[in-house]
């Protein structure tokens, strides 16, 4: 059955000055239409392009087509944005990933136009947006006119991610290599963080990852775990040694059973290859994946983002770095209210600093000023002292679903302690570094870990509880002292 396309697009026709846009996200930015409206812009001026996240060169950010563009990012990415921002020549709206779709669909950013890549249309005549559904999919549906990148190289997808070429206005046959993340090298510490955050994963949890080291070293560390299953805003490369070993299958999910759930993802060539036609992972919009209320349907619900800035009353900022904006709010909100929320034994949602990457305090007794935490207050940060260990048991027992905050092992160095009684006048009881983690055998059975108690650290937690309300249901007013437990990972 042939499908005849649209003709190329007549951009005088399809725009005018002043019209808004919206250019497709992440791995599917149609760079080729960019191109081409820059070429053929001739009379048109102050275009306001809308985008989130985008892996590509951005173009229409640069200072020479100022006149051509106006620039209004709900997620800022990249040397070419962040630096726009900072310089007043482009404006960023926060907002949550799971809401940006109404903002389309209540006309509160109404849409002349939906810049998209696709794929080939099948022989009934749909393409689907194939790795990036995201919050495509709403531009797609409300935006007057949908001008499409057709690319022979992108995937087609399963899930809720297709559209027909009767909903084009006009298309462009262009061939464009998807964007690839570098391969990430683990080092020591990451490593350690990897396999602290690994052990508190239950077997039957589900699972969402964000992209970076610590999300690849967690799943290095899964191996030896049973009936995992996926729901996420992204995927990555890291699943799919999980999904062919069947550690991921998704067979203990209780919403989209033994289906893999996703927006988007990023990763390289052989993640495209295995979401090409692969009916186990599916791609939904936003708004649906990213629904608090949705992620709560996942029972042991496990969230793991990375973060900025941590400080001890377990405020997380994870898109600004003083009064700079950094990156964005993202969905790492929506899924830690939803893993919050969602019922069962796993209730932790850990945020991991990357001092790695980033040129900023990772733990600071108060936040510096303007820093603007994106985790609700009522996150907060327990762990041992001694070996750097999580007491995720305590904050089951005793105060309920509660997000945890997991930072790195440098984060208890002991002057942290001072400089934070010297704050609130609380009396430091004990300065111990963390020791080192044992060597680590990833095909041997999960080891037991030996921590020290929270109570050791009563009165300094006690004083804190006024800020971290959670802090006073998990330790008693007693005098402290010190108790060792043993917490053996299921």
């Amino acid at each position: 059955m042939y499908t005849a396309l649209p003709n190329r697009p007549d951009w005088q026709a399809l725009l005018k000055s002043g019209s808004r846009i919206f250019l497709g996200s992440n791995a599917a930015v149609p760079n080729g239409l960019i191109d081409d409206l820059i070429a053929r812009a001739q009379g048109l001026h102050d275009i306001e392009v809308v985008h989130i996240n985008t892996l590509s060169e951005s173009r229409w950010v640069e200072p020479q087509y100022s006149e051509l563009f106006k620039v209004n990012t709900l997620f800022i990415n990249g040397d070419k944005i962040r630096k726009a921002v900072a310089e007043g020549r482009a404006d960023y709206t926060p907002c949550f990933l799971s809401e940006v779709p109404s903002l389309f669909e209540q006309d509160i950013l109404p849409l002349d136009a939906a810049l998209v890549m696709v794929s080939p249309p099948d022989k009934y005549g749909y393409c689907s947006l194939g790795v990036a559904v995201d919050v495509t999919l709403a531009a797609v549906r409300k935006a007057r006119h949908v001008i499409a990148q057709i690319n022979p190289m992108m995937p087609r997808t399963s899930g809720y991610s297709h559209i027909h070429v009767s909903e084009l206005s006009a298309c462009l046959e262009l061939p464009q290599v998807l964007p690839q993340l570098p391969e990430f090298e683990l080092d020591k510490k990451t490593e350690r963080i990897g396999q602290y955050v690994s052990m508190l994963v239950e077997d039957g949890a589900t699972l969402q990852l964000g992209v970076g080291k610590i999300p690849n070293a967690v799943l290095r560390y899964l191996q030896n775990h049973k009936d995992l299953g996926v729901h996420s805003e992204l995927i990555t490369d890291g699943i799919i040694d999980l999904l062919s070993k069947g550690v991921i299958n998704n067979r203990r999910k209780t919403f989209h059973p033994g289906k893999t759930v996703t927006s988007f993802c990023l990763g390289s060539k052989a993640l495209y290859d295995f979401v090409d036609g692969n009916p186990h992972v599916e791609f939904y919009p936003s708004d649906y994946v990213n629904s608090p209320s949705n992620i709560a349907r996942n029972h042991k619900m496990v969230a793991i983002n990375s973060a900025l800035e941590v400080d001890l009353t377990g405020q997380v900022v994870a898109d600004s770095i003083g009064y700079q904006f950094y990156s964005g709010i993202g969905g790492q909100v929506d899924f830690i209210r939803g893993a919050a929320m969602a019922p069962g034994a796993s209730p932790l949602s850990p945020c991991l600093p990357l001092p790695e990457t980033v040129p900023c305090r990772v733990l600071c007794p108060p936040l510096p000023k303007a820093a603007g935490w994106s985790p609700p207050a009522v996150m907060c940060i327990m762990w041992s002292p001694n070996s750097g260990w999580p007491h995720s048991k305590a904050a089951v027992s005793a105060s309920g679903p509660w997000s945890l905050s997991v930072s790195p092992i440098r984060i208890f160095a002991p002057t942290c302690w001072p400089k934070y009684g010297s704050i609130t006048g609380c009396p430091i009881i004990r300065k111990t570094t963390p020791v080192k983690c044992r060597s680590w055998d990833p095909s041997a059975s999960r080891p037991c870990i030996s921590i020290t108690s929270l109570l050791t650290y009563a009165p300094l937690i006690q004083r804190m509880s006024g800020v971290c309300r959670s802090f006073s249901t998990l330790i008693p007013r007693k005098p402290c002292f010190t108790a060792t437990t043993t917490i053996r990972p299921r």
